[in-house]
């Protein structure tokens, strides 16, 4: 199901009580990040679904991380539009914040580096291991494979950034041909 536990019906007094695991069973979660060309920067676990107080919470403390590493240092929020993204909360803090940001549309892969990262990201995880039996245990997999994950790879996904706006325009908004 959608919480990533698979369950299986049970005949009353013949099954066991409990919910049994079928092989299949993959603890998942949820990551909330952030890369720009020069370094991986923010990066949380996320353990419910985010409303717009929890987004815009985390925007405030990610960028003001990255102001403390670098005040000169200018950066674009890429999000797509997402309710969380657009609501009037989320635009108060980054204009308070002074915090540029750039919408894509709606599944929109081809357009956010960032999804790349995570298939990239998610291959090394599943390199160690295909899965996982708690979360704890693949929580520890990611951080380990996020500081595997290469910068220069990462440097070459924002870069491509105005490549894909281009074959995107050329593909008519339809998936870029790799």
């Amino acid at each position: 199901g959608p919480d990533g536990h698979q369950r299986k019906w049970s005949i009353p007094n013949l099954s066991p009580n409990e919910s049994q695991r079928s092989r299949n069973y993959r603890e998942t979660v949820m990551i909330f990040a952030c890369i720009n060309f020069e370094r991986k920067t923010y990066f949380q676990f996320v353990e419910h679904t985010w409303k717009a107080r929890d987004y815009a919470k985390v925007l405030k403390v990610m960028f003001d991380e990255m102001h403390n590493d670098d005040e000169d240092d200018e950066y674009v929020l890429y999000q797509d539009n997402a309710s969380i993204h657009t609501v009037q909360l989320t635009m108060g803090v980054l204009e308070a914040e002074d915090i540029q940001s750039a919408y894509a549309p709606a599944r929109s892969p081809d357009l956010n580096p960032i999804e790349n990262a995570w298939t990239q990201l998610s291959r090394l995880v599943h390199a160690i291991e295909p899965s996982y039996d708690t979360k704890e245990e693949l929580e520890e997999v990611i951080l380990k494979s996020l500081n595997k994950l290469d910068q220069m790879y990462v440097a070459n996904l924002c870069s491509s950034e105005p490549w894909r706006l281009l074959k995107t325009i050329f593909a008519n908004g339809e998936k870029i041909p790799y």
